[in-house]
């Protein structure tokens, strides 16, 4: 399935999605997702943050068509 993603603004995620404690952070799939890459730590799909010492930082609130 595709689904794009436009850039609406920014928006700040209270998720925990730690891992263990190492810094990596768990997108919505149970991926494990290493420290400075973007994922999607759910539960909105259309929610895109970058993983900082397993949390997810620099959030941004995406339109999902």
């Amino acid at each position: 399935m595709h689904v794009r993603l436009f850039l609406l603004g920014v928006s700040y995620s209270l998720s925990v999605s730690a891992v263990d404690g190492s810094g990596e952070c768990t997108d919505l799939h149970g991926r494990t997702i290493a420290p400075g890459l973007h994922y999607v730590p759910g539960p909105d799909t259309c929610t895109l943050c970058v993983c900082d010492n397993g949390k997810p930082k620099v959030c941004r609130t995406l339109v999902c068509t």
